[in-house]
């Protein structure tokens, strides 16, 4: 997972699960939406993500994405891209939209989670993870 997403990126998707939040993953691999969405389910552990959980979201499923209630999805790129381009689907907003393929995480300014962390502690906590991970410097 963190070769997918950097150690801030992770912090931010933690902290999206944990205040229960919408957020949809994006890939053209199947087993890395599998994988993420797993490991971040097993990252609020002793909780647990009573919300919808879908790893891989299927095209005909893609309505789903407008849900009113916290979700954990994983689509394909190329699904995502067809259902917006054939306007089956309009992009919600409050969804945190993470493209594992590349170092990108949107979210809306609303639902920014991490600046809520003290500084000092936000702080020690990536330099933790960067240290845990074999990580030597933050992406760009």
């Amino acid at each position: 997972m963190f070769k997918a997403v950097d150690v801030a990126g992770v912090i931010e998707l933690f902290t999206q699960i944990a205040l229960e939040r919408k957020v949809l993953l994006v890939s053209q691999h199947k087993t890395l939406l599998t994988q993420v969405a797993v490991a971040l389910c097993s990252f609020i552990y002793p909780l647990s993500w009573n919300h919808t959980l879908i790893p891989i979201l299927p095209l005909s499923m893609i309505n789903v994405i407008d849900a009113p209630f916290p979700f954990l999805i994983g689509v394909q790129a190329q699904i995502l891209n067809e259902a917006l381009a054939n306007q089956v689907i309009e992009m919600p907003q409050h969804v945190t939209i993470v493209n594992l393929d590349g170092p990108d995480i949107q979210t809306s300014e609303s639902s920014v989670a991490s600046s809520r962390f003290p500084a000092r502690e936000l702080k020690v906590l990536k330099e933790k993870l960067m240290k845990a991970t074999g990580c030597v410097e933050e992406r760009p």
